[in-house]
């Protein structure tokens, strides 16, 4: 997939809410997920959203590290393995923001709703899509969308 345009993201910083953005985005012949969208939205003067977000397409982890803020997905049906391997990637960073992991954990767990899928090897699965944004001043935020 190619690069937005100039022209595009200008129009992008147009969108009332990521829903338009998703769709504006579409439209164009791209594909964004709705957190790339928020994400952008959030700060539309940070410049444009990197390749691999704009070249990425909807659906599985994704993870973003914005500097004072790290953001990552999951999709249907992702291990909860590799959602967890995630957070123990960015640990040290959330640590010394004082960040809580076993509460960030515990709160993916409750947002994914995990399952136990003994026909996928009696490992656990998440049910539902979600977010996690976890900020420099030792908050997050984790939910389904």
């Amino acid at each position: 997939m190619s690069n937005f345009t100039q022209e595009q993201i200008e129009a992008a910083k147009a969108a009332k809410s990521p829903e338009e953005l998703v769709t504006m985005a579409k439209n164009a012949g791209h594909e964004i997920t709705l957190e790339q969208a928020e994400a952008f939205l959030a700060d539309p003067n940070q410049g444009e959203l990197a390749d691999e977000e704009l070249d990425s397409v909807v659906g599985g982890a994704k993870d973003y590290d914005h500097g004072s803020r790290v953001e990552f997905s999951w999709g249907y049906d992702e291990k909860m393995n590799n959602i967890w391997a995630k957070v123990d990637a960015y640990s040290p960073r959330f640590l010394q923001w004082g960040v809580d992991v076993k509460a960030l954990k515990k709160k993916i767990e409750e947002v994914a709703k995990q399952k136990l899928d003994p026909l996928k090897g009696w490992r656990y699965y998440a049910k539902l899509f979600g977010v996690a944004r976890v900020y420099e001043n030792g908050t997050f935020e984790v939910k389904n969308h």
